[in-house]
């Protein structure tokens, strides 16, 4: 039982300005538990911030917390969930809004032993053929539709944690969070458990400048085949590089199935397809050049877009909850 001095749930927020989470903070300050929740704010240097602490003011509590760095907003994150005095950690992005009800429902999810719980995914800004395929390349399995329960996958952003999992990593929580969602690998491995809960719904806004998106596409790829492969023999990540080809067939079969499965075929444009194909084919030859030549500045490029989204999205683009 959750004392009454003691958050419910810890939402960690990385940032590099009061500002930037601003608009993250309108919708984290709608929800119906609003006054169960910690802000824990990760910040490259906690001296040298400035809190408006009237935006916080709705909240159960807040904390800043110190990371030293934030070229990597993942593992800044590792920092907050360190520090966190709720039981259930949240990993808040600044471009992703969940719906009034959202983090209440994963509450009440994990008072069940789920060590994972993550939110179903709607497209905040559905306007344009990058903006889908972007969403269709990187959550599948989340997208509007799919029904809930136990799942095989889960992102590590935007879904919630047992606190004591995530220290159970201990110094390794850090290196873990780097890439992807090796952290939800990581758990799984160690007997955790995961279910997307349905009645959580969040609004992500993605890329959609097209010459931004194809940049962002390329560097993620190889951000995240250059540190998958780090320890990997020279033949490994010879073989790996070149079967890259391949990985768009691959990948588009079962973002096809996740399609049909979440009853999008009918109602998704025909235009998106081909932007996906294309997107896949950038991004699985990142992937190519980061088993050859490593992840070079791949994951510092896409974190600093995962930090401000607002400018790489098209010019006039609506967005949640504006949406014509």
């Amino acid at each position: 039982m959750t004392a009454p001095d003691t958050p419910a749930m810890s939402v960690v927020l990385a940032t590099d300005v009061f500002d930037t989470i601003r608009e993250v903070l309108g919708h984290l300050a709608g929800q119906t538990i609003v006054r169960e929740m910690e802000i824990v704010l990760v910040v490259a240097d906690a001296d040298a911030f400035r809190v408006d602490e009237l935006a916080l003011a709705a909240f159960h509590s807040w904390q800043v917390v110190e990371a030293g760095q934030m070229d990597l907003v993942h593992v800044a994150r590792a920092s907050g969930a360190r520090a966190a005095r709720a039981p259930v950690v949240f990993f808040a992005e600044t471009h992703c809004f969940p719906e009034p009800e959202s983090l209440a429902k994963l509450l009440e999810r994990h008072r069940e032993p789920w060590t994972v719980v993550g939110q179903v995914i709607c497209n905040g800004n559905p306007t344009t053929a990058t903006s889908w395929a972007g969403m269709l390349m990187d959550y599948t399995a989340e997208l509007e539709g799919v029904p809930g329960g136990p799942a095989a996958h889960l992102p590590s952003h935007n879904s919630s944690y047992k606190r004591q999992a995530l220290l159970d990593l201990g110094d390794e929580l850090g290196h873990i969070m780097e890439t992807g969602d090796v952290l939800n690998h990581v758990l799984m491995d160690r007997g955790g458990t995961l279910y997307l809960e349905p009645a959580s719904r969040t609004h992500h806004l993605n890329v959609s400048r097209r010459g931004a998106w194809f940049g962002e596409r390329y560097h993620a790829g190889r951000g995240f085949a250059g540190r998958r492969a780090e320890d990997w023999s020279l033949g490994r990540r010879l073989g790996y590089a070149l079967a890259w080809p391949l990985i768009p067939l691959v990948r588009l079969s079962r973002i096809m199935g996740a399609v049909r499965h979440a009853g999008l075929l009918q109602t998704l444009s025909l235009r998106v397809y081909p932007t996906l194909l294309l997107g896949l084919v950038i991004a699985s030859f990142g992937e190519c050049v980061g088993y050859l030549a490593g992840p070079g500045r791949g994951l510092e490029v896409v974190s600093a877009m995962e930090l401000h989204r607002r400018p790489w999205l098209r010019d006039g683009d609506p967005t949640y909850p504006d949406l014509p």
